[in-house]
């Protein structure tokens, strides 16, 4: 319990990790829009709420959160996983431990949408179903494995198996009684 404790302080003050809960909450105050300040604003949706940018600001901050962006885990990056469900933006690149909660995971999505450096993928799916991914043109680690499907290509792909199952039970369940009906028709009838 102690260690446990000691981690998600460090997690909280920043501890030897590149992202962290306070990092990543200064960025976004620094670049969320005051009133009659910029005339450069911008309404990025995150995953739970929309927020007012100042664009001046987050392109003065743009590489930094880069930066944040690259520490999520290999999933959400374009180059080795080409993205990953918004619930698990929380967690670090090691998915060892968390390094916020979900609100906080929200304004680093939201940072990264006004970026561009990142986006969120199934808009119309409901919120938890939906997929984040981090634009990443950098190389794949030698250790990472080589790169997945694109996510449209395994939601269809996924898609299309639920079809074809369904229609198989749908088959089932309405052909099965009526072979059973004719059957016992038959029967009655022949005597």
């Amino acid at each position: 319990m102690k260690t446990t404790m000691k981690r998600w302080k460090s997690t909280l003050t920043g501890g030897d990790k590149m992202i962290n809960l306070q990092r990543v909450r200064n960025i976004f105050r620094a670049c969320v829009a005051q009133e009659n300040t910029s005339n450069t604003k911008k309404v990025i949706t995150g995953w739970d709420h929309e927020y007012i940018f100042n664009m001046d600001k987050v392109e003065e901050y743009k590489e930094e959160i880069y930066t944040l962006l690259k520490e999520l885990p290999k999933e959400f990056q374009s180059n080795t996983g080409g993205g990953w469900s918004i619930l698990n933006v929380c967690m670090d690149k090691d998915n060892d431990e968390p390094w916020g909660e979900q609100a906080d995971a929200d304004l680093l999505m939201a940072l990264g949408i006004a970026t561009e450096y990142a986006a969120t993928l199934g808009e119309n799916a409901p919120r938890e179903a939906r997929y984040f991914i981090v634009f990443n043109d950098d190389p794949p680690e030698e250790e990472s494995p080589p790169p997945k499907k694109s996510v449209l290509k395994s939601i269809l792909y996924l898609a299309g198996g639920v079809t074809y199952a369904v229609i198989i039970i749908l088959a089932v369940l309405i052909l099965v009684p009526i072979g059973a009906l004719k059957w016992t028709f038959q029967k009655l009838t022949a005597h």
